[in-house]
Parts: structure tokens; sequence; C-alpha cells
């Protein structure tokens, strides 16, 4: 299904170390403008993505935790470039950036 698949655990680098994003982008020959983040863990993968100048889709799945009720918070300061509360929103919104 997917060409490139890239396993933190075998390039030895986890996010939210930026490199990894890096790595993907060498992997696919893109710019960073030309990629699309998607996650819904927003404080340690959208904001290390955003900060690399690529695009960012928060998958807020409407899970109620501590923990998700401080990614809304968060959310407010470093805005994710969309939001959706289902995977089957992604492909509109991409084809929309």
């Amino acid at each position: 299904m997917f060409d490139i698949i890239i396993v933190s655990s075998k390039i030895r680098v986890r996010k939210p170390n930026a490199e990894i994003f890096y790595i993907a982008l060498k992997q696919f020959s893109i710019r960073p403008g030309e990629a699309v983040f998607i996650s819904d863990d927003f404080s340690s993968d959208l904001i290390c993505a955003k900060g690399c100048e690529i695009k960012t889709i928060w998958l807020d799945n409407g899970i109620k935790n501590k923990r998700k009720r401080k990614e809304k918070e968060i959310a407010r300061l470093f805005q994710p470039d969309a939001t959706v509360k289902n995977l089957t929103e992604i492909i509109p919104i991409i084809r929309k950036m």
C-alpha cells in the first residue's frame, strides 16, 4: 500500500526529534511545505512537525481525558493547519492545502 515506511525503532530516532521528519522528507524527496503530518498526539508530534515547516493535521478524535484537555490548551497556542474528528475528513482537507 505504501512505497516508503519509516519505523522510528529501525532508524533509532524517535518523535519528537526533528531528525525523523527530515529523514522522511529525504526518503520522499520532498520539501517540508510539500508534506503533511497527521497525528492524534498534539504535544509530542504536531508541534515538532510544524517547527519543521511541515503542514499539520490534528486528529482530535474526541477522547476526553486529562491529556486531551491539555492538548486543546496547547492547540490554542500552536494551531495545526487543520483539525479533523475522523480520518475520513483528511483527504478532502489535503486536496485543499
